[in-house]
This record gives structure tokens, sequence and C-alpha cells, in this order.
């Protein structure tokens, strides 16, 4: 049952994604271009200036760097359960918060009209080391949180 959950889960994730890739595509096509960064001018060494660009954390991002932690986290309890450290509970554990901010950032995808090219790649980055973590777990033979 949790097998088909999980599944069930993951199509609903692959259709949103789906979604939101025909309304990124729609509007960019409609409004021809994406948002800017706002940028300001710092003094450099020697009176020169460069431009930094300022991005305020967005629901986004907190998301990505949420689950990107929580990746990092899985990896180390990978390597502890491989090496007898700690129990299929344990590391469930660790799958159960991949599973949760992998759709939190999901969602977080659907609800943003559009990403900037930096953003889709992470996003597309984190979904793909998302799914290899689940294939990891699928191959501990643990049962699913």
């Amino acid at each position: 049952m949790g097998g088909k959950r999980l599944r069930m889960r993951w199509l609903l994730l692959a259709t949103a994604l789906i979604i939101v890739a025909i309304v990124v595509v729609l509007s960019r096509a409609h409004t021809g271009g994406t948002r800017g960064a706002s940028t300001s001018a710092t003094p450099g060494r020697g009176g020169d200036t460069t431009t930094e660009v300022t991005l305020p954390a967005t629901p986004f991002s907190m998301a990505a760097d949420s689950l990107a932690g929580s990746l990092e986290a899985f990896a180390r309890r990978q390597a502890d359960f491989e090496a007898g450290r700690i129990d299929c509970a344990a590391l469930a554990l660790g799958y159960a918060r991949v599973d949760e901010r992998m759709l939190a950032l999901a969602q977080e995808r659907v609800a943003r009209y559009a990403l900037s090219p930096h953003d889709a790649a992470v996003f597309d980055s984190l979904m793909s080391e998302a799914a290899a973590a689940d294939r990891l777990f699928d191959g501990t033979g643990c049962p699913r949180p």
C-alpha cells in the first residue's frame, strides 16, 4: 500500500510539473521575458565599483535549500546505514524528511508563475537528486515510512 501511495505522489508531482511547464512556456511567450533582479553599486578596490546582486530569500529558495540540506543528511544516513551504524528506522526517518521537503519544493514550484533559468535548473537538479535518493532507499529493502 505504501508503494502505491508513493507512486501516486510521484504521478501527481509529474502532472503538476507538466502543467507548470505549459504555463511557463505560455507566459514567456506572452510576456516576452523574465523579471530582473535588483542591483546595487558597491565600492571596490582602487575606487572601482562592482555591481552586487541582492536577491531576497523567497519561499522557493528556502524550500530548495531545505531539500538540499535533507538530501545531504540522507546521504550521511545512507553511509551510516551501509556501515551498520544505524538501522532501517533511522534511515527511513531521513528519507521521510527528503520526501516531505521534495513535496514542499514541488508545491512552491507550482505556486510560482515562472522560474528564472537558474531556479529552474536548481529545481531540476534537486528533483533528480531526490529521485536518486528514492532509488537508493528502495535498494536497502527497508520498509517505507
